[in-house]
């Protein structure tokens, strides 16, 4: 998730994690990556572009509240693949930035979940952007 003014979200385990691949409590729950911008997060997929790309209109969510919302918790970081993988921090970041105002509840039912997917995103902003037209 990129907003405006170039702030990235990305939340994987750390590079240093990744390269153990024998370990796999690390993969399970390690320091997060952090601080990257789009292309670097590009370059650890291996050159791998997003699976999709969003653009909502100026002014829908609050990237104020996002970014910092984004600054406290990507201080302290830890990836766990369960509770808080990409899918999760992206979730977290459009719930600070006040974007599930605008679908109901029910809409919302990934709240609860333990496992986010990137698919219960692409749900979740697929009601936002239909909500739009």
């Amino acid at each position: 998730m990129t907003l405006s003014d170039g702030t990235h979200i990305s939340w994987w385990p750390s590079d240093k994690n990744l390269k153990k691949k024998s370990n796999f409590m690390s993969i399970i729950s390690s320091p997060a990556y952090l601080s990257q911008n789009l292309q670097e997060d590009i370059d650890l997929e291996k050159d791998i572009e997003p699976d999709r790309n969003y653009t909502l209109p100026e002014g829908f969510v609050d990237e104020d509240a996002i970014r910092n919302w984004w600054e406290t918790f990507s201080a302290n970081g830890v990836y766990r693949v369960l509770n808080q993988n990409c899918c999760h921090v992206v979730f977290k970041a459009l719930e600070a930035g006040k974007a599930w105002g605008y679908i109901t509840d029910e809409d919302v039912k990934s709240r609860g979940k333990t496992l986010l997917k990137p698919v219960d995103i692409d749900t979740l902003v697929n009601k936002l952007v239909m909500f739009l037209k």
